[in-house]
């Protein structure tokens, strides 16, 4: 019984690998990282050897670091945190405003097993940490995490940027909102094509806020000195892609920044897939609260409705909310469609001057 226990102990272990950065950026590089705990095989690098469950952490423990990772090989491993420790306030990378920590991954496939989490920033001196993961590959995880499940609140900003050539989620985008500042904290999608097979979900863990925390598609960078224009598109698999919207006090906007000649396209591709539009509340461009010019306001520049079966634009009328359905720019579905909002749908294409509906079956 004894050698069992010891034996199923030691199956269970993981290595922990804390990103230091001493030596370079590349993350094949063994003395860039510190190293603890005990797994399977040679600790040389977050996932080699073939190991599927090796904890990688980012700024959680120690100091702050000016390297910042580069992965160029396809490797697997169990989870990735992003902590508060790492904040360098003169930015991490020129002619840009990030301040945490930048993951780059190129030419690979960076697949995690369990979750990604940015954890809440857990600074006293007001500090804003922006973490960003981008590059040419390809990133998966089962939820993306943000901030603390536990009832804490902070004064301190934190943002996490999306502009990786592909970014899977196979479950949850679930978003904590432990931040007392209007706009304080979120998840910013910016770049590449991100699909989530669950829902965006928002849990209110003490504040009062309004809009303390957000999901947005933004068509151009928020981050550089001059930003530039992004095409970014979500793909939302789920019939109901947002789970909880706790209002006024969070928000899902798919119209975010742009400059002109930037487009976001959101393609809903679920079953019965519902439309939002503005009948939910915390949707769209009000920050959380009903926006006074819903009437007019775009919520999507390119719309595609892919889903099976009938696509449900708007929803219940259980808030009492008009529902407007404003896109900047075209509006495709290869999907039946019910306007079933009974408050009423107002639908407009090119609300901002440009091209027109396309209906196909």
């Amino acid at each position: 019984m004894i050698n069992l226990f010891f034996c199923a102990s030691n199956a269970l272990a993981s290595y922990t690998f804390a990103w230091d950065g001493s030596s370079s950026t590349d993350w094949n590089t063994t003395a860039n990282w510190t190293i603890s705990g005990s797994g399977s095989g040679t600790a040389t690098y977050p996932g080699s050897g073939g190991r599927t469950d090796d904890i990688v952490q980012f700024g959680v423990t120690g100091s702050i670091y000016t390297n910042q990772p580069v992965l160029a090989t396809s490797v697997t491993v169990g989870s990735i945190t992003f902590g508060s420790i790492q904040y360098i306030s003169t930015y991490v990378l020129s002619g840009t405003t990030l301040t945490g920590t930048v993951l780059t991954v190129n030419g690979a496939t960076l697949t995690v097993a369990g979750d990604i989490t940015q954890n809440y920033n857990s600074s006293t001196s007001g500090t804003s940490i922006f973490n960003d993961i981008r590059g040419t590959g390809t990133v998966t995880c089962t939820n993306l995490q943000f901030g603390s499940t536990a009832s804490v609140t902070t004064s301190s900003f934190s943002f996490l940027i999306l502009e990786a050539s592909a970014f899977t989620v196979s479950n949850n985008v679930n978003i904590n909102l432990n931040v007392r500042q209007i706009n304080g904290s979120g998840i910013r999608l910016e770049g590449g094509t991100m699909t989530i097979n669950g829902q965006i979900n928002f849990t209110n863990r003490g504040v009062t806020a309004r809009n303390s925390g957000y999901f947005t598609v933004n068509a151009r960078t928020s981050y550089k000195v001059t930003n530039t224009n992004t095409n970014p598109t979500l793909v939302l698999a789920n019939t109901s892609a947002i789970g909880t919207l706790v209002t006024p006090y969070s928000s899902a906007n798919f119209y975010g920044d742009h400059n002109p000649g930037g487009k976001a396209t959101v393609r809903y591709t679920g079953s019965n897939p519902l439309i939002y539009t503005t009948a939910t509340l915390g949707f769209g461009p009000g920050g959380g609260v009903v926006n006074t010019n819903a009437s007019t306001d775009p919520i999507y520049d390119n719309l595609v409705i892919q889903g099976t079966g009938t696509a449900v634009i708007g929803g219940s009328a259980s808030t009492g909310q008009t529902s407007y359905l404003n896109v900047d720019s075209t509006l495709t579905t290869n999907s039946n469609v019910s306007f079933s909002n009974p408050t009423n749908t107002t639908t407009t294409i090119g609300a901002a001057g440009s091209t027109a509906a396309t209906w196909t079956r």
